[in-house]
C-alpha cells in the first residue's frame, strides 16, 4: 500500500453495498434507428424499485435519462436508462446541494436490502467479491468513536474501462476522504448481456480471452452491418431489410413467422421491417392482416432484382472468406462456433428461469 495512504487508514469501518442498475451495452443501431460502430453502456435503474434512489438524485420520473434508449427493442422497458457520468454527476450536485438529507436518504435506501462486507483491516482494506456486473452504491455504515461521520455515498460500476479501451474486472476504490479507503474488487463470474456463467477471473489470460472474443464478435458483426448497408445504400434499406429480402428471395414461400427464426429477431422488429418493404415497393402480402404472419411472402420485380444482387454479392463474401481457410479449417471454425452458440443459448435460457 502506498505509505501516505497508510497513514490514513482506518480500521473496523463497515460500508454496505446495493446494486442498483443492470449494465447493458446498445448498438447505435439500437439507439437512434440507424445502423452504426456506436456502442453505448447504459445502467438500468428500476422505475418501481429504483423510485426512491432516482428522487435522491434528484432524477424523479427518470429526468435526465438516456432518451434514445426509450423503446428499444432491447432493453426492459420496466427501467431508466443512464450513462454513468450522468449518475455520477447527479450524485455530486445532490450531495453539495443538500449533504446531510441525500446522505441520509441514500443510506437508507442502501441498508434496507444492501449487504455489509467485512470491517476494514489495518491497512484500512475490505473487499467485496464474485459479485454480479452492473452498478453499485456504497454507503458507510459504521465507524469508530473518533469519527463523528460517515463519508459520503459513492457508485461503482463493474466492469470499469481500463487503459486501451478494455474491460477491468477488479475494481478499487479510494474514498476521498483522507480518514479511510475502501478497496472494492469484483472478481467476475458473469457476463452482462448474455449472463455467461465461468470461473472467477483471477488471471490476465482469462481476461485476454473473454476480450478477444467478444471483439472478434463485435467486429464481424459491425463489417456484416456495413456491408450490407453499402450495398443497399441507394435503395435506402437497412440491416433487417436486407436479410428479409434475402430469405424471401432464396426460400420459396417463406412466411413473417419463418423469418423471425431465420433473421434471429422478434415478431415486432420483422413486422416493421416488413411493412417498409411492402410500402417501398420490394414485396406484397396478404390483404387480409390477420393470415399476413403465417400467409407466403412474394417480391415484386424491383424486389426479386434487389434479392438477386443481395444473394450474389453474399456469395461473393463467403467465397473470399472461404479463400483465407482451408476446407478442414473452415469445417471446423463452423463446428466450434456452433458449439458455442449452442452453449451460450443454453446458459442464456437458464439464465433466465
Amino acid at each position: 500500500m502506498n505509505d501516505t495512504l497508510t497513514s490514513y487508514a482506518l480500521k473496523d469501518v463497515e460500508f454496505t453495498y446495493l446494486r442498483v442498475a443492470d449494465v447493458v451495452q446498445l448498438t447505435g443501431s439500437a439507439a437512434d434507428g440507424a445502423d452504426s460502430d456506436h456502442v453505448e453502456t447504459l445502467y438500468g435503474i428500476s422505475k418501481t424499485t429504483g423510485a426512491d434512489l432516482l428522487n435522491a438524485l434528484g432524477l424523479g420520473n427518470g429526468a435526465k435519462r438516456y432518451e434514445k434508449a426509450d423503446g428499444s427493442d432491447q432493453l426492459d422497458d420496466s427501467n431508466y436508462y443512464y450513462q454513468s457520468d450522468t449518475l455520477i454527476s447527479a450524485l455530486s450536485i445532490a450531495l453539495k446541494a443538500n449533504a446531510t438529507t441525500v446522505k441520509n436518504a441514500l443510506e437508507a435506501y442502501v441498508t434496507e436490502s444492501g449487504t455489509a462486507m467485512p470491517l476494514t483491516d489495518t491497512n484500512g482494506k475490505t473487499k467485496a467479491e464474485n459479485l454480479e456486473l452492473g452498478l453499485y452504491l456504497v454507503v458507510e455504515t459504521r465507524v469508530p468513536e473518533m469519527v463523528t461521520s460517515t463519508c459520503n455515498p459513492f457508485f461503482i460500476c463493474l466492469p470499469v474501462t481500463s487503459g486501451g479501451g478494455s474491460w477491468s474486472y477488479d475494481v478499487t476504490a479510494y474514498q476521498n476522504r483522507q480518514t479511510k479507503m475502501l478497496t472494492f474488487q469484483h472478481s467476475c463470474d458473469r457476463i452482462s448481456l448474455l449472463k455467461l456463467q465461468h470461473p472467477q477471473r483471477q488471471e490476465a489470460a482469462m481476461q485476454e480471452r473473454f476480450e478477444t472474443f467478444t471483439v472478434l464478435i463485435n467486429r464481424i458483426s459491425r463489417d456484416i452491418r456495413r456491408i450490407k448497408n453499402q450495398e443497399m445504400a441507394t435503395y435506402h434499406l437497412r440491416s433487417v431489410h436486407v436479410s428479409c429480402l434475402y430469405y424471401i428471395y432464396s426460400l420459396d414461400g417463406v412466411t413473417a413467422a419463418e423469418l423471425c427464426e431465420h433473421c434471429e429477431e422478434d415478431k415486432a422488429t420483422i413486422s416493421r421491417a416488413l411493412d417498409y418493404l411492402e410500402t417501398n415497393g420490394f414485396i406484397v402480402r396478404d390483404s387480409e392482416r390477420a393470415k399476413r404472419y403465417r400467409s407466403p411472402l412474394r417480391l415484386t420485380e424491383k424486389g426479386r432484382e434487389v434479392g438477386k444482387r443481395i444473394a450474389e454479392k453474399i456469395g461473393a463474401v463467403l467465397d473470399t472468406i472461404s479463400h483465407t481457410l482451408t476446407e478442414d479449417e473452415r469445417a471446423a471454425f463452423y463446428r466450434s462456433l456452433s458449439a458455442i452458440s449452442r452453449s451460450l443459448e443454453a446458459i442464456a435460457q437458464n439464465s433466465e428461469e
